[in-house]
């Protein structure tokens, strides 16, 4: 397939990847999760309104996504999308350190978070199916995932060492501040090539193809029991580890590791999906079952934490951007930005169900079982929830193959001068 003729400047490529930098950031207060539990926990406020500090973003980043999905490109332009994105997640991500008294005033800063997410999350690999094409666009989603990876990594650390005590449980949420920085490079970004019109000189209709829905489906099961995974990480931590006042920078660590993973298969996934194709997405969910039955046999040993974070995102990480490619190959060029919208948005509703699967569906089929200290039955019941849903997934993604319904090339309108 050709590439596109006049490829994006270096700035402007830079600027699509601070947006990738900034799409894991819904997880930089999990490593602090422990600390911020412990703290409001002794104002009064139960575990399960807390946890929404962590999962009422996901909420709102999804009604975001599907309200802005059919308009983005068309109606409002991504570069406006980006920097008003870019300036929620800097702003309301980072308010919480500032003013502390309210718990509903955290909450509705973690809403409002979730809004610049949900404007943010789509964008990168629209960007990149709108801006290049064939291995190109392959390998640059792979690049992204990356980016997006050595975000997280960054983010949660800063956000586990700014907050390892109840003490300080809000210092975590100065780490949203790097919003700022990429707005400023969002300010370069090119717009990708509009639709071509039809004859009669109309927008031509684009249908969203039932591979859409069918990746949302998948991605949302995949989502929500990792999302359990990495949501309890600093509580699992805790039943590892003697010295309580590390847990937060531990939890961190080990979250991290699943971007570390994430950043290897990111850096080898274009090579890896021109081989395997959705094989790779087999591999991928795989690798994530690995990870989480290292991390359910870890008892004492945290570093089986790690090394089981390590898989995991390594496997995330080639599922994730294996699913946008299958995506934009099936999907006409009118209705990909909506097309991502949907199975991201459909993906990151996990997040705000987790809370509800662990309460709802994990804790009375696992009540009482596992670790002395994990009473609800969440925490051992997590692990073996995520390995059988992955397993189940992989051999999904081995059988169905939608590269068979894969469009033709599709010509890019010439840019707008």
């Amino acid at each position: 397939m050709e590439q596109l003729k006049k490829q994006p400047s270096g700035l402007a490529t830079l600027a699509i990847f601070a947006i990738y930098f900034l799409t894991m950031g819904i997880g930089t207060v999990t490593p602090a999760l422990n600390s911020i539990i412990g703290y409001w926990g002794s104002q009064g406020e139960p575990v399960s309104n807390i946890l929404l500090v962590s999962t009422l973003p996901t909420l709102t980043m999804v009604v975001t996504m599907l309200i802005i999905g059919p308009l983005a490109g068309k109606k409002v332009k991504y570069k406006t999308l980006s920097i008003l994105g870019c300036a929620c997640f800097g702003l309301f991500g980072a308010m919480p350190a500032v003013f502390t008294s309210s718990f509903t005033f955290v909450l509705v800063c973690r809403a409002l978070f979730g809004v610049g997410l949900g404007l943010l999350a789509p964008l990168g690999n629209a960007l990149v199916l709108g801006l290049y094409e064939g291995d190109k666009q392959a390998s640059y989603l792979g690049y992204g995932s990356l980016v997006m990876n050595l975000g997280g990594i960054i983010l949660q650390l800063l956000g586990g060492a700014l907050s390892p005590s109840v003490a300080t449980w809000n210092m975590c949420f100065w780490a949203h501040a790097l919003g700022f920085v990429s707005m400023i490079l969002c300010f370069f970004l090119p717009e990708p090539p509009k639709a071509p019109e039809s004859p009669t000189g109309e927008k031509a209709k684009g249908k969203i193809p039932s591979y859409v829905w069918i990746a949302s489906i998948m991605l949302f099961l995949l989502n929500l029991v990792n999302y359990a995974l990495l949501m309890n990480s600093s509580v699992w931590v805790s039943f590892a580890v003697t010295d309580q006042t590390q847990v937060s920078f531990i939890a961190a660590i080990a979250t991290s590791f699943f971007t570390v993973g994430g950043m290897i298969s990111s850096a080898i996934f274009g090579k890896v999906f021109g081989k395997l194709g959705n094989k790779t997405l087999a591999l991928g969910a795989l690798c994530m079952a690995i990870g989480a039955i290292l991390m359910f046999v870890c008892g004492s040993a945290w570093i089986l934490i790690v090394i089981g974070f390590v898989f995991d995102g390594f496997g995330f990480c080639l599922v994730l951007p294996g699913v946008m490619a299958f995506v934009g190959m099936t999907t006409p060029l009118q209705s990909q930005a909506m097309g991502i919208s949907i199975v991201t948005a459909i993906m990151n509703l996990a997040g705000f169900v987790c809370t509800y699967y662990l309460i709802g569906i994990v804790a009375p089929i696992f009540q009482g079982m596992g670790h002395a200290n994990d009473t609800t039955g969440y925490y051992y019941g997590e692990f073996i929830a995520a390995a059988v849903v992955f397993v189940v997934l992989a051999v999904v993604f081995f059988i169905h193959n939608p590269a068979k319904n894969a469009l033709p090339p599709q010509q890019k309108a010439p840019e707008e001068k």
